[in-house]
């Protein structure tokens, strides 16, 4: 479907945050992920602190004594529980590398089966084709809004 679009031309679509609504809710969820692995560490390493009641461990985060204000719950080890709350963060990470790995393919996916299906409709040839702008203005503006439909691959040795 053309949709006022030149031949060849498909519409983006918008996502629905912009990049840095996206970095700044990562950095928001990778900032409470940390929090929340600093009470696991503290609640694994230490006696009194239960681990389903983050209010005791949060709070002495909060006041900037992470160890200290936990009072008479401390752990014993203030060395064992960063090398725990170390281990937890390095775990955390590599789920969120992984996490954008899955997202990322399947977004390369959905591209080359839209890719495909494009080039099935317009043809071989048409999907190669470049049309020229009508106005250079136009056509700067219009690239932000559309994207062209990948040629098909070259094949290598005799064109």
């Amino acid at each position: 479907m053309n949709r006022g679009l030149p031949e060849g031309w498909e519409p983006v679509e918008e996502p629905l945050l912009s990049w840095r609504a996206r970095a700044q809710l990562t950095l928001l969820a990778m900032g409470a992920t940390a929090a929340l692995a600093w009470h696991a560490a503290v609640a694994a390493t230490s006696g009194g602190v239960d681990l389903a009641e983050p209010d005791a461990t949060l709070g002495a985060l909060a006041r900037l004594a992470p160890v200290s204000g936990l009072g008479p719950d401390a752990p014993a080890n203030p060395g064992l529980t960063a090398a725990l709350w170390g281990a937890l963060l390095l775990l955390e990470l590599v789920a969120y590398l992984a996490a954008a790995w899955q997202v990322g393919s399947w977004r390369a996916r959905r591209r080359r089966r839209a890719a495909r299906r494009a080039a099935a409709v317009v043809g071989e040839r048409a999907a190669g084709e470049r049309v020229p702008p009508e106005r250079p203005v136009e056509a700067r503006s219009r690239v932000r809004r559309c994207a062209r439909t990948p040629a098909p691959p070259r094949r290598h040795g005799r064109h």
